[in-house]
């Protein structure tokens, strides 16, 4: 009996410290040691209501005429709803403040919702299942004024599965320097940035819906390892710009499913003032067929060693320190917008595929599927243009089986050169037309 008393008593213990230890886990916003972790037994609570605020949990906080001042390191966890005021974050150097954003609504007609003048590290943490906005309507014509929805004067990094609406008649959110995401679930919806950087930008998680954007993505180095991200943008979809040397910027993909959209004109898909790296993940982007814009353009190289690529536009070039298989196509005809382009294997199994979202007169592929050696078939609307031979990682031809087209687009326009890295020959031919096509 005592033996069988003090297997119960062991196994109840057992089952107390395992309730305890997942109860522990629980209490805050994320596991213990990840970016989302935080103790809700340290915290400060600031429910918002319209114009007023209540504050309980911590003295690091104060409200005043419609601005709420962080003056201390913590965690503070925001709910409700701020019709026009300011989160102003002033700790001073070297600390660190974690906002969880708890159903939160701010909103600021004279400056950002969430401004950062005096802390080294902003954390953003989207508690999971809830809806948060922050907007403002300000936007100034001086470059040195802080006109985003979130501006941050150093570092900022955002996490955790809640979701996070930003409006902005300027910019969306902005770090002076670096800015990390991974997690979240964001829809961003403004006149200019929707991400910025004036250092890097790294991006391992989460589903970004850029819906509309001046510039959708943009830092001095821009690194793209995870996501799900959508963009478009009427300039560049994703840019590196900024530095003092082409080697100061990039842009690198190496996971992720990344589709951008940018219209026909003086636009980019990706652009980098430096070089270009792909080497996994899965892009699909729509931009224009013209020589000095199209789905990917950069100062420096494009070096591909891996991940999945399908356009619907013009490539600069492929550098030839490239390793794994690339198809340029130029074709004879301008294609709709609509038009179903798809890569399928020798044996009919789809290896690409994308629908245009704008008219088109290039197209670009990469494919871990892609051997040199191998035969593909490109197919546009369900119809077989032509079957390509891979005969080098480097492959260019037109829909034809004729040259790829280096400088003239149909009808003897001007089509993409090539770039560092790469081959190309001399532009010739007519201008683009007005609507940005190549005639």
């Amino acid at each position: 009996m005592k033996t069988i008393l003090r297997g119960l008593l062991q196994n109840s213990l057992g089952v107390i410290i395992a309730f305890a230890v997942f109860a522990a886990a629980c209490s805050g916003a994320g596991l213990p040691g990840s970016d989302d972790s935080w103790d809700d037994n340290s915290t400060t609570r600031i429910a918002f209501s319209g114009s007023s605020a209540q504050i309980s949990g911590g003295s690091g906080a104060v409200f005043s005429n419609g601005t709420l001042t962080i003056r201390l390191a913590g965690t503070y966890i925001l709910s409700g709803r701020l019709d026009d005021g300011q989160v102003l974050v002033n700790t001073g150097s070297n600390n660190t403040v974690q906002l969880v954003l708890n159903d939160v609504s701010l909103h600021n007609e004279t400056g950002p919702a969430i401004y950062t003048p005096g802390t080294e590290s902003l954390m953003l943490i989207l508690e999971n299942g809830t809806q948060n906005t922050i907007s403002s309507s300000f936007r100034s014509t001086l470059s040195n004024v802080q006109d985003a929805a979130i501006f941050v004067q150093e570092n900022l990094q955002i996490s955790g599965e809640g979701r996070l609406t930003v409006n902005g008649l300027h910019n969306g959110i902005c770090a002076q320097s670096n800015l990390k995401i991974s997690g979240g679930i964001f829809n961003i919806d403004v006149q200019n940035n929707a991400i910025l950087s004036a250092g890097n930008v790294e991006i391992s998680g989460g589903n970004i819906n850029i819906t509309d954007s001046d510039e959708g993505i943009e830092g001095m180095t821009v690194t793209i390892s995870g996501g799900n991200i959508v963009i478009f943008s009427r300039d560049d979809g994703i840019n590196a710009s900024g530095g003092d040397s082409m080697n100061d910027m990039f842009i690198r993909i190496t996971g992720g499913i990344i589709d951008v959209h940018v219209p026909i004109g003086d636009t980019d898909g990706l652009d980098s003032n430096g070089n270009t790296f792909l080497e996994g993940g899965l892009v699909r982007i729509t931009g224009p067929s013209q020589i000095m814009n199209g789905a990917i353009d950069q100062d420096g190289q494009f070096i591909v060693s891996g991940g999945e690529l399908i356009t619907a536009g013009s490539i600069q070039s492929v550098s030839s320190n490239s390793t794994q298989p690339v198809i340029l196509v130029s074709y004879t005809s301008t294609h709709a917008s609509g038009s179903v382009i798809s890569i399928r294997d020798s044996n009919g199994n789809t290896i690409l595929e994308y629908t245009s979202k704008e008219a088109f007169s290039y197209s670009g592929f990469t494919s871990g599927h892609f051997s040199v050696g191998g035969t593909y078939s490109l197919y546009i609307n369900n119809q077989n243009l032509i079957d390509i031979t891979l005969n080098s990682v480097i492959t260019r031809i037109n829909d034809d089986g004729g040259d790829y087209n280096e400088g003239r687009g149909p009808g003897g326009g001007m089509g993409p050169p090539g770039g560092p890295g790469g081959s190309g020959g001399p532009p010739g031919g007519r201008p683009p037309g007005p609507d940005g096509m190549i005639p």
